[in-house]
């Protein structure tokens, strides 16, 4: 059986050699981007100042033990005074807490709430404890445009400390997970 040979111009596999040298090094590029950007969410703690990097724990909590569908809970948190900056009309609450639940038996999204109010003090080290409002785990929730409706059940709820700087970034500092009952 005779073998058959192919002429290929080296134009062709210099263009192609080239193109796929620019994919790897784009393909580089763009894990280091995300390793980065990554590693930032995974340390919610650190803060940038003038002279150094700051490390700080903020913190939120759930107030209320175990609870089941229907409770009233609300939150302790520990955040930056920067995160009590009012920004404009457009975010003017800062900080606030994100709550969102799941369903213990399918894992749909069955709440989601904002709590934006805090009584707060100052801690000797610059940062702010603020305690929320209550809010009531379940009922009827909206965020986004988004309705939901939790008629009952066990759920996996997230709550996550943020807040939007002067530039529109939402930085999220802590959460924490809590199961409903």
């Amino acid at each position: 059986m005779a073998s058959k040979r192919t002429k290929i111009n080296s134009s062709t596999v210099s263009s192609k050699s080239l193109l796929w040298a620019i994919f790897v090094v784009a393909l580089s590029i763009l894990g280091i981007v995300s390793l980065q950007y990554f590693n930032s969410l995974k340390t919610p703690t650190q803060t940038q100042s003038n002279a150094a990097t700051v490390s700080t724990n903020y913190l939120v909590t759930l107030n209320q033990p175990s609870p089941s569908f229907n409770d009233s809970v609300n939150f302790t948190a520990i955040y930056p005074k920067v995160a009590t900056r009012k920004v404009g009309p457009r975010e003017p609450f800062n900080p606030l807490i994100t709550v969102s639940c799941a369903s213990s038996a399918d894992g749909s999204t069955i709440y989601r709430t904002t709590v934006i109010s805090f009584s707060q003090t100052t801690n000797k080290d610059g940062t702010i404890t603020g305690v929320s409002n209550y809010i009531t785990l379940g009922g009827t929730s909206s965020s986004g445009g988004t309705t939901y409706d939790w008629t009952g059940g066990a759920a996996l709820c997230n709550a996550y400390l943020m807040y939007t700087d002067s530039s529109n970034i939402t930085h999220v500092l802590a959460n924490t997970q809590f199961s409903v009952n």
